[in-house]
């Protein structure tokens, strides 16, 4: 169903193609294929390695829900117990609890005065 001539260009094209695919390979450095090949290989491992992990179970043997749970719970009840334990108490800084002697109430000349009195007032308290 070919003709002759049709035949000859096929093999001509073909040897044609044969003959660049070798010179194409002869420019490559085989040095930098197989640095390559060798990068891609650690990276599959690499990700590999990585999937490994992700799909870990993490799931405790022998170890009840419920009973962890009382455990966290009782974790809880010993910080807040610490922290109020805690409440009331002098910082470490401090060497001792300030002492507030009540003074006699004096008459106030005007409401500035009374104002800055009861502020003093306030802050006294605070170091009660």
């Amino acid at each position: 169903f070919f003709n002759d001539t049709a035949t000859t260009e096929i093999y001509t094209q073909a040897f044609v193609g044969s003959v660049r695919c070798v010179q194409e390979t002869g420019t490559w450095d085989m040095d930098q294929i197989e640095d390559l090949h060798e990068d891609m290989a650690e990276m599959m491992a690499d990700q590999q390695e990585i999937q490994e992990v992700l799909g870990r179970d993490y799931a405790l043997e022998g170890m009840d829900e419920n009973e962890l749970a009382q455990e966290l719970d009782e974790l809880d009840e010993d910080i807040v117990n610490e922290k109020l334990d805690n409440v009331g108490s002098v910082p470490t800084y401090v060497s001792q609890k300030p002492q507030i002697v009540p003074q006699k109430a004096q008459p106030v000349a005007n409401k500035d005065e009374q104002d800055l009195a009861d502020i003093m007032k306030q802050q006294a308290l605070i170091f009660i």
